[in-house]
């Protein structure tokens, strides 16, 4: 979330591979003044669902971050394993 209250924040979200502690790829985005963004990685990133490692979000304003660790299996969606760990339900703006 962007706690700005006037200007729009830059965010970087760098990944890395849990095993080698390599920089796996970076993710560039804008959120908007009080905005937020939700990132799912096989989905926002050059990732697939195999992804184990580490995230660094950078930002020029203050923002506030959550991320959650999951697996997903083929019977269980990203939702459900959220709303499984007491998360609340993603938000996409």
């Amino acid at each position: 979330m962007n706690l700005s209250a006037s200007n729009t924040a830059n965010i970087t979200v760098y990944y890395y591979a849990k095993s080698s502690g390599s920089l796996v790829t970076t993710v560039t985005d804008t959120i908007g003044v009080g905005g937020v963004k939700t990132y799912y990685p096989p989905i926002d990133s050059d990732l697939d669902g195999s992804f184990d490692g580490s995230i660094i979000v950078t930002s020029n304003r203050k923002i506030a971050a959550m991320a959650y660790s999951t697996r997903l299996t083929s019977h269980t969606t990203w939702e459900q394993r959220l709303s499984k760990a007491g998360a609340p339900p993603p938000i996409c703006h």
